[in-house]
């Protein structure tokens, strides 16, 4: 372990050359390599990958799914609306469905009617689940053809109008009462000379496992138009490999039942021209099918985990990224999203140029605005004054209730906890607004979807009812839609009442987020300094070391040294019990084997988070999971420079997390764990330096000042952490004694006093003092230089005084006398910032003068902290 005064260099991603460098060597495409990173450029043209067909589902006869999704996707993005026909019931003696049949299919169309797609064209899909009567089968179980045929004209009849596409199996592979393929085949040729289907797109049976597609496809290849399937089961292979088929046979892959994103994602890349949502489309399936409607910039996908991401321009102009899971497989993961041309606001957050997104079993996915500059502010994880336009009055609980159903209004401000709001973004880009004072969130109250239904608090955000979604006016203004009704939240000038109401683009209608942060949000829970101990400096979290640590000079005096081979810390087991945090540490690391742990707070190997230096794929990773390694939620970037000084944070807001590298945000994404969850469940707690949960390698390198914070760090604390610790600074401790002789100058000055401020001694003036005169200090290039330090004044009178000088490179200026300070022997704090841009140079220093003390005066100085920014 050699060289450790080595300098500091900016860390640099390499992603892209070292995945193409990996391919070449092991003859792969870069896909291979980096299936989970979306690189992607903002202003190229991209790629046309888009899916022109879209439909709502009726066949789970909710009203509420097809009013979300025609919203959502818009009425001109509604091409069809799927009915089913009901094989439970026989054909009457007239050979007209019977009775039940009418009253569901008339239940689905009015459902259709009411919310907007009335008028679309029909697709016919067989009603599977609740059986097949005995009428139409044969003993062996098969549907009877002519029966089955019969039973499809008659539904078309009666619904009387020509049927867009015809599915005559739906789920066969799953689901009795159907027959074989050769029944199919037998069907489809009946259906396909019926006069009721002429001019109907003839679709093949949509499996539920897109394992069986191609089974079912092949026998009526011929006559069909479309080669359909589900993805319930089956892998991402078996789903891709079938889209890719049917183009090549000269049909269209359609999916007339999608569950999830990323079937979505991984059919518009392969050429599935088109899909039918089952369930509601919400604000994120809705942006989506909008979005592939323009240009792809970035795509991945990861087929072992199921899931798939990409970037798209939407047709008006507007960019997003996305990540989504198959519904019912895929453990969770996250994409990392890289913008190869510049840096961005993800959600409002950045500018950055990496940023995370989670993905796991689900069916609406996850999707995040993309801008050169934010449309929206960082809301996630922030307290805010939400503040009407035309009233100027704040949203606030009425009479400050902290009950379910307490009225929502308008009032004036008062500052009050009652009318200050912690906000979160979900993954569906659904924000949740909850009040402080009460901790219960905002809604529409009794699930209203009329304009005056009223806006109440009521329970703790789980459900779309309590969500909401941010629409930019465009002047710093904000439209709230209800995530249920998608109305605005609209504030009454006459009687300061809240409730929604249809767009009318009044200022009533348009609302502001004022910061209401507390000035201490939280506290430093632990700092470790390593000066000679593992003592924790700030309250008694002292840390317990193991192996034979040694302490050699750091990047802020003293450091620990672990050896990799039996050195680690624990740190006492409730020091990161909080919602957000903060952990930052300046680190020298050795280098060697994947997997050390600069820190790893948890229980076992399913409940930790963790910074590690390089993983196996050589990227430094923070990861958080209470379910084990396959359900990580991460961020990943360029693995840590070996052999010199970084300092790195991570911080967790919300539900935004950042890692940064010498003071610059490296990554950011979206994270939903928090760190108190790791050690809700009971267990003993293992917080650890420089060793892990699991038998990983130890840390072999240094570690200097450990902080954790129970809050996060906004980016400029943690870039003043950076500077700090990358300045001129003398703290006058004991450890100071051998970096005395660094000062070009002390005399009369002495460093072994019994008075201080921290440590253990100060610098102390006497009789006849000179001048302490600092080492060069790199400014050159900056804009200002922050200066800070303690001094003591003891027996004050007019003679007692001392200057501090700073140098522009060629002459010393007089700046401040210090001194005459009441009350003496006090510790007094100064601080002051130079911004004339003749001290900015190469050499710049200060000198504390102290030829004025006379005899029997006293003067102390100490903690000098000088920054160039």
């Amino acid at each position: 372990m050699n060289n450790r005064t080595l300098g500091k260099k900016a860390v640099t991603p390499l992603i892209t050359t070292v995945c193409a460098l990996v391919s070449a060597f092991l003859g792969l495409t870069s896909f291979a390599v980096c299936a989970q990173d979306v690189i992607f450029d903002y202003d190229s043209m991209g790629q046309t990958k888009s899916m022109t067909h879209w439909g709502v589902d009726t066949a789970w006869p909710s009203a509420d799914n097809v009013r979300q999704t025609v919203y959502h996707m818009g009425h001109d993005e509604t091409d069809v609306v799927r009915v089913n026909f009901f094989m439970d019931e026989p054909l009457d003696s007239n050979g007209d469905i019977g009775p039940n049949s009418k009253s569901r299919i008339d239940e689905q169309l009015t459902i259709a009617a009411d919310a907007g797609a009335g008028n679309k064209p029909i697709a016919l899909t067989p009603a599977t689940g609740a059986g097949t009567d005995s009428w139409y089968l044969d003993a062996n179980g098969n549907a009877i053809p002519d029966r089955w045929m019969a039973l499809m004209e008659a539904t078309q009849e009666y619904i009387g109008e020509p049927i867009h596409a015809l599915e005559i199996f739906n789920e066969p592979d799953y689901w009795d009462g159907m027959g074989t393929t050769q029944t199919l085949s037998e069907i489809m040729a009946l259906a396909v000379d019926s006069p009721n289907f002429q001019g109907t797109e003839h679709h093949a049976a949509s499996t539920l496992c897109s394992c069986a597609a191609q089974t079912w496809y092949d026998p009526v290849s011929g006559p069909t138009t479309h080669g359909t399937l589900h993805q319930l089961a089956g892998s991402a292979d078996d789903y891709i490999n079938f889209i890719q088929y049917v183009q090549n046979q000269g049909d269209i892959a359609y999916n007339p039942e999608l569950h999830s994103m990323a079937e979505v994602l991984m059919g518009a890349e392969y050429g599935l021209q088109g899909g039918i949502w089952w369930g509601a489309a919400y604000r994120s399936r809705g942006v989506l099918v909008n979005a592939v409607q323009g240009s792809r910039l970035g795509y991945a996908e990861n087929r072992g985990n199921s899931s798939a991401a990409g970037v798209y321009r939407a047709p008006d102009g507007k960019v997003y990224g996305f990540a989504g899971s198959f519904e019912r497989h895929g453990p969770k993961h996250s994409y990392r999203f890289i913008s190869s041309d510049q840096d961005l606001y993800f959600n409002g957050v950045g500018p950055v140029r990496e940023f995370m997104m989670p993905t796991w079993l689900d069916q609406q996915g996850g999707y995040f605005n993309i801008n050169v500059s934010p449309d929206i502010p960082a809301l996630d994880g922030y307290r805010w004054k939400i503040i009407n336009r035309a009233t100027g009055k704040v949203l606030e609980v009425e009479a400050s209730g902290t009950t379910d159903g307490d009225n929502i209004r308008t009032a004036t401000d008062a500052d009050a906890a009652h009318q200050k709001w912690d906000i979160y973004r979900n993954r569906d880009g659904y924000h949740g607004l909850v009040n402080v004072n009460s901790g219960i969130t905002a809604e529409v109250a009794d699930w209203s979807t009329a304009e005056g239904g009223n806006v109440r608090q009521w329970g703790a955000g789980d459900n779309v009812l309590q969500h909401w979604w941010i629409e930019p006016t465009g002047d710093g203004y904000f439209y709230l839609h209800n995530g249920h009704s998608n109305l605005y939240m609209e504030a009454d000038s006459a009687s300061d009442n809240v409730h929604q109401w249809s767009y009318t683009g009044s200022q009533n209608q348009q609302w502001s987020f004022v910061s209401a942060e507390p000035a201490n949000p939280g506290s430093l829970v632990a700092q470790y300094q390593f000066e000679n101990d593992v003592n924790d400096s700030t309250t008694n979290n002292n840390a317990t070391p193991y192996g034979s640590p040694t302490y050699t000079s750091g990047q802020v005096g003293q450091a620990i040294e672990l050896d990799g081979s039996d050195d680690y810390l624990e740190l006492p087991s409730d020091v990161a019990n909080s919602d957000d945090i903060t952990l930052a540490t300046w680190v020298f690391w050795d280098g060697g084997s994947a997997w050390q742990r600069i820190f790893d707070f948890g229980i076992d190997t399913g409940t930790y988070m963790f910074l590690t230096p390089s993983n196996s794929a050589g990227m430094m990773s923070f990861a958080i999971t209470t379910e084990g390694n396959t359900e990580e939620e991460s961020l990943v970037t360029a693995a840590l420079p070996t052999n010199q000084w970084v300092h790195v944070a991570v911080t967790l807001r919300g539900n935004t997390a950042m890692l940064y590298v010498d003071g610059e945000p490296q990554v950011a994404g979206h994270i939903f764990a928090n760190p108190s969850d790791l050690f809700s469940g009971g267990g003993e707690q293992r917080n650890y330096i420089g060793n892990s949960q699991w038998p990983d390698p130890l840390f072999s390198g240094v570690i200097d000042d450990f902080r954790l914070y129970d809050y996060a760090l906004e980016k400029t604390e943690v870039a003043d952490l950076y500077a700090a610790g990358n300045s001129a600074t003398a703290s006058l401790e004991d450890s100071f004694e051998s970096d005395f002789s660094n000062w070009a100058s002390a005399n009369g000055w002495e460093i072994d006093s019994s008075e201080w401020v921290s440590g253990s001694s100060s610098a102390h003036a006497g009789m006849n003092a000179g001048e302490l005169t600092s080492i060069d200090v790199d400014a050159s290039g900056k804009t200002s230089i922050h200066i800070q330090f303690w001094y003591r004044d003891h027996n004050i009178d007019a003679n007692d005084n001392v200057t501090l000088k700073i140098f522009n490179g060629s002459t010393w200026v007089d700046h401040v006398e210090l001194g005459n300070t009441a009350p003496e022997q006090t510790w007094h704090y100064y601080q002051t910032t130079i911004t004339a841009s003749e001290f900015m140079a190469s050499s710049f220093k200060i000198r504390f003068s102290g030829s004025s003390i006379d005899g029997g005066e006293h003067f102390y100085i100490e903690d000098v902290v000088v920054t160039p920014q």
